[in-house]
């Protein structure tokens, strides 16, 4: 097992700036989920790690040891990539045990290793095809074992299940789970997927252009994001943010757009007492709202949108403002409805997307 550190770690392309000033530490043993949108640095960030580019600044640490110029071979990780990389002439068998004829073990072990985790896998009856005769969950079982049998310190994975369909994604997200049970092995992972990163996740690092907006667990991530970006890329529904400006009326602080206007929740007045006259994001969960004949709040319902046994209402609350709230059931088009909001469960955020 092995913790990872990364201390300013940079890494520059031409004129553009790919990861810009990382500082990271990953426990051993941990399942560290990178999480960002497409082309934030994520898959950067874990070749930097793997040795596949050299860092421009900074120093990466495995078991406090520099491994900043060390080669590729000689880090003793395995990674897993997106397409899999498979060798497609030769057989499951042969792939799995490639790096283990390298490093020259014998026929028998490689056989009882080869053999031990394609069972754990459930892929002990593929070893005699070829790549080309396997599904996209099998062919990246095959290139999860052969990561395995390699008995690395640590493991990376790159968008391993992008490639895959919902159902397939589900069951491998379980496997990865239960082997990083079985391994008690450290584990970077790499997607683009926030289920994804919220599931298997202990440690999720946010990443938006190079840069980190975010360390945490998983259910903090959700309850108490670092910024406007954590806040409306976690979660789903996504937050409903809405930019009004702090007014000061009657003693009492209000929050203003156009005709859209409604008292600042009390545990958000004192807060606010520096932002008035000032625009600021309000933020809040679909589930932290509700319709209620009786509130102060009004709409009009543009859908619903349902999925499972679970109902959103798209609520139209100003001709440029449209929010989603959690249902009991459908509401039809049309429909004008009041609602009311859960008074301490709010998030406030400054004209930069900073929390406030």
């Amino acid at each position: 097992m092995s913790g990872l550190r990364l201390e300013n770690v940079t890494k520059v392309f031409g004129k553009t700036t790919a990861v810009s000033g990382v500082n990271l530490t990953i426990e051993e043993g941990a399942f560290c989920v990178i999480l960002g949108p497409s082309g934030c640095g994520k898959s950067t960030l874990l070749n930097l790690i793997a040795g596949l580019e050299e860092v421009t600044e900074g120093k990466i640490f495995l078991d406090d040891k520099d491994i900043t110029g060390l080669a590729p071979q000689k880090r003793n990780m395995a990674m897993v990539f997106q397409n899999y990389a498979l060798y497609p002439h030769l057989t499951v068998f042969e792939n799995i045990a490639f790096g283990l004829r390298l490093r020259g073990e014998g026929a028998q072990e490689i056989k009882a290793k080869v053999e031990n985790i394609s069972g754990s896998l459930g892929i002990e009856d593929k070893l005699g095809r070829f790549p080309r005769e396997l599904s996209g969950g099998e062919r990246q079982r095959v290139a999860t074992g052969r990561a395995i049998v390699r008995d690395p310190e640590l493991f990376l994975f790159d968008e391993p299940l992008s490639n895959l369909d919902a159902r397939l994604r589900g069951e491998l997200r379980s496997e990865f789970i239960k082997l990083h049970q079985r391994l008690s092995k450290t584990v970077i992972y790499v997607t683009h997927d926030q289920v994804e990163a919220l599931v298997l996740g202990e440690q999720v690092v946010v990443l938006k252009e190079g840069l980190i907006q975010q360390v945490s667990t998983p259910l903090a991530l959700y309850q108490d994001p670092a910024n406007l970006f954590v806040a409306t890329f976690i979660g789903t529904p996504p937050m409903n943010i809405l930019k009004l400006e702090v007014r000061n009326k009657e003693n009492k602080l209000k929050l203003v757009r156009d005709e859209l206007a409604f008292e600042a929740p009390k545990a958000a007045q004192k807060v606010l007492e520096k932002y008035v006259d000032q625009e600021i994001y309000f933020g809040f969960r679909p589930n932290d709202a509700k319709l209620n004949p009786e509130g102060q709040l009004r709409g009009e319902v543009v859908f619903t949108e349902t999925l499972a046994e679970v109902h959103h209402a798209r609520v139209r609350i100003h001709p440029e403002i449209e929010i989603n709230i959690k249902v009991d059931e459908p509401v039809l088009p049309r429909s004008l409805v009041r609602w009311t909001l859960e008074e301490d469960r709010c998030y406030l955020f400054d004209k930069m997307g900073e929390r406030i």
